[in-house]
């Protein structure tokens, strides 16, 4: 694996978020959805790159998300939301965008 070709899959993930936040329904309906659609970018992407599955945005984000909230992230982080949602009567997609945001700031700075 080559912190160049993460570094590059790291930022073609938060542009391809950045989008996403400011046109949900172009490419998404929900955010399983969404997530479908991450695992199929990363698959492609990973086959250019060579990049682990460790580095994966949906395993990272994942992770990072349940050590957050305390929650067990065994079906995904979009169900951690969605159940987050319904506990603080939120919208699902702003409580993801809120979480997003901050993991992308430091998920960025984790490859040099």
């Amino acid at each position: 694996m080559s912190s160049c070709g993460v570094s590059k899959y790291r930022q073609s993930v938060k542009t391809l978020i950045d989008n996403a936040i400011n046109y949900p329904r172009l490419h998404y309906r929900n955010l399983d959805d969404f997530r479908t659609f991450l695992t199929g970018y990363f698959s492609a992407y990973s086959l250019l790159e060579k990049i682990d599955d460790e580095n994966s945005f949906n395993t990272c984000f994942n992770n990072w998300l349940c050590h957050k909230t305390n929650s067990s992230g065994s079906s995904g982080w979009e169900a951690v939301i969605n159940e987050l949602a319904k506990e603080k009567d939120a919208d699902p997609e702003q409580l993801f965008f809120d979480y997003v945001q901050e993991f992308l700031d430091q998920w960025g700075k984790e490859v040099t």
